[in-house]
């Protein structure tokens, strides 16, 4: 017996009156697959051919519990969850490896460091930020500031 079929014996009417119903009620497609516990790919074929023209609400005018749940934040698709591990290198390491090297440029500070200088950038913005930082934390330890 198909899904049609059993659609049918169960609530007592055709395929395109159930679904048509599910529509003027304010449900999805996808709402309407899973009440009817249909495969939604496979639902979006059945009515294509048996409910062409089934009166699906918009968005807007969908029930609640049908609307697409909204992200945090501004909208739109997620970006992803932050990780939540521990940094690597420590900024005091970072920096001490950037005043050893201070006077290379980007592209071989990253030949010559174990670390990669996209971390640096990354952490402290720019490499002539981290330079600047790794400078201004070394006058400090030499005037015997803390």
């Amino acid at each position: 017996m198909t899904k049609v079929h059993q659609i049918r014996r169960e609530f007592g009417e055709p395929f395109r009156d159930v679904v048509t119903g599910f529509a003027s009620m304010g449900y999805s497609r996808r709402a309407t697959a899973e009440i009817l516990e249909i495969n939604t790919s496979y639902f979006r074929q059945l009515i294509g051919y048996y409910a062409p023209d089934a009166p699906w609400k918009r968005q807007a005018e969908m029930r609640e519990e049908c609307k697409p749940r909204p992200s945090k934040g501004k909208g739109g698709w997620p970006k992803g969850k932050k990780r939540n591990k521990p940094q690597k290198y420590s900024d005091d390491y970072l920096l001490s490896l950037v005043r050893k090297h201070w006077d290379l440029p980007y592209r071989i500070f990253e030949l010559l460091a174990p670390v990669s200088a996209s971390t640096i950038s990354r952490r402290f913005g720019t490499w002539n930020n981290a330079r600047k930082l790794a400078a201004a934390i070394s006058n400090e330890t030499l005037n015997g500031e803390s």
